[in-house]
């Protein structure tokens, strides 16, 4: 992975290992779209593709998604 990346898994999830973030694609992908920036969104499609993010938002963890962010 790319370093804009690791730096964006830093940020969104201070709680887990970037790498470990990062192998799950799910989750990282859900973690942009519930606390990223849009910077953090133009960052993460210039590896995944829009489906990629739709996968993860339909298996998105319970809890992961408050009010606001199911509105984006």
């Amino acid at each position: 992975m790319n370093e804009e990346l690791i730096s964006t898994a830093k940020r969104i999830n201070w709680y887990t290992a970037p790498g470990l973030l990062l192998d799950d694609k799910s989750r990282f992908l859900c973690e942009i779209m519930a606390r990223g920036t849009v910077e953090d969104v133009v960052i993460a499609k210039q590896t995944f593709n829009l489906e990629e993010f739709r996968e993860a938002y339909k298996t998105a963890p319970p809890g992961l998604f408050d009010k606001k962010s199911w509105g984006y």
